[in-house]
């Protein structure tokens, strides 16, 4: 009977450790990025709900990144030029002759440099003559125009 219980343990630990391995492999394995698929996903996702919203009326409430103001509150200074808003350790957003242009950092997406710096997608996309494939391989200090 001793002996039966320490082989099922064993065989309990090795089915353990098998799971693990397939969740390292198979699984993200818990780093917290998300691929170039994913932010695709997740943006076609978030412009069908705002789709859906606006056809049925419902208004959209303005997205806002963790930690920022809204412009107009107090405490947020007022300045000719827009406010570009930016996750920390995140790429930089500078003003330049024609305009802002943005420095692409490690895990940057077109959507989350989108999103950091309040333009559409969209027209981000169309000023650096970019597509949705050309986003998947953004390079670590490219410069992009911001609209």
């Amino acid at each position: 009977m001793p002996v039966a219980t320490v082989g099922l343990f064993a065989l309990a630990i090795v089915v353990v450790v098998i799971a693990f391995v397939i969740q390292q492999v198979v699984g993200d394995g818990g780093g917290g990025t998300i691929s170039p698929a994913d932010a695709v996903a997740t943006r076609d996702a978030l412009n069908r709900t705002q789709t859906a919203q606006a056809a049925s009326g419902t208004p959209t409430p303005p997205t806002q990144q963790p930690g920022t103001q809204p412009p107009g509150t107090p405490g947020t200074p007022r300045t000719g030029t827009p406010a570009v808003t930016r996750t920390p350790g995140a790429g930089t957003a500078t003003p330049g002759a024609g305009g802002r242009t943005y420095t692409v950092a490690q895990g940057d997406t077109c959507f989350s440099i989108a999103q950091a710096n309040g333009v559409a997608l969209a027209d981000l996309l169309r000023v650096n003559n970019l597509t949705e494939d050309d986003c998947t391989r953004l390079a670590v200090g490219q410069q992009l125009k911001l609209p």
